[in-house]
C-alpha cells in the first residue's frame, strides 16, 4: 500500500504486488496536463486542510506541468518495469473511443 508521501519507490513496491502484465490506467482532468487557471487562487492543502493563497503565473504553471509529466513518467516506468502497460486518459475525451484506442494501441484489445 502507498504511504501518504508516495514517491517512485513506494509506487514500485505497490505495483510489485500486482499480477505481472497488469495495465495501469491513469485518468486525469484536462487541467492536470494543461492548466488553464491563472491569477490569485485559494488552494487547500490536502494534508493539512490549510488554505493557501497562490499567485499562479506562467512560471508556476511551467513548473507544475514539468512535475506532472515527471509523475506520469514515474507511473509509466513502474508499470513497464513490472511487465505491465500504462494508459493515460483525460476526462474531456469520449471515454469509449479513447479507452478502446488506448487498449488496442498497447495490444490489450484486438479486432476479431
Amino acid at each position: 500500500k502507498l504511504r501518504q508521501s508516495g514517491g517512485p519507490r513506494d509506487l514500485e513496491l505497490s505495483m510489485a504486488g500486482l499480477k505481472l502484465g497488469s495495465n495501469v490506467l491513469q485518468i486525469a482532468g484536462p487541467d492536470d496536463d494543461d492548466p488553464s487557471w491563472r491569477g490569485e487562487l485559494d488552494m487547500v492543502d490536502a494534508e493539512s486542510g490549510e488554505t493557501v493563497r497562490l499567485t499562479v503565473d506562467g512560471r508556476l504553471i511551467g513548473e507544475y506541468v514539468e512535475a506532472y509529466r515527471e509523475h506520469c513518467h514515474t507511473i509509466e516506468y513502474a508499470a513497464l518495469r513490472n511487465s505491465g502497460r500504462y494508459i493515460h486518459l483525460t476526462t474531456d475525451a469520449d471515454l469509449a473511443d479513447t479507452l478502446y484506442g488506448a487498449l488496442t494501441g498497447v495490444g490489450s484489445v484486438g479486432l476479431h
